[in-house]
């Protein structure tokens, strides 16, 4: 029986474009090999299907939370 591993990432890992989003999506891919993986992280964007495809092969269940540049920085 596979453990269970829980990542929560401040920026959605995919596409892997800069080093935290790196980091992230990498540390993601090797925890997916022994462990049964669960995300949850904010996007900035509207989580499109390349987004899906990535959730869906690394992680067996995933929370997306969709917020604007804008709603970041207002309180």
């Amino acid at each position: 029986m596979r453990k269970t591993v829980l990542v929560v990432c401040s920026r959605f890992p995919y596409p892997p474009i800069g080093g935290d989003k790196l980091k992230s999506y990498n540390l993601i891919k090797i925890l997916s090999n022994d462990y049964n993986v669960h995300l949850v992280s904010l996007i900035d964007r509207k989580f499109e299907n390349d987004d899906y495809v990535f959730c869906n092969k690394y992680c067996i269940k995933y929370k997306i939370f969709e917020k604007s540049k804008i709603e970041f920085t207002c309180r």
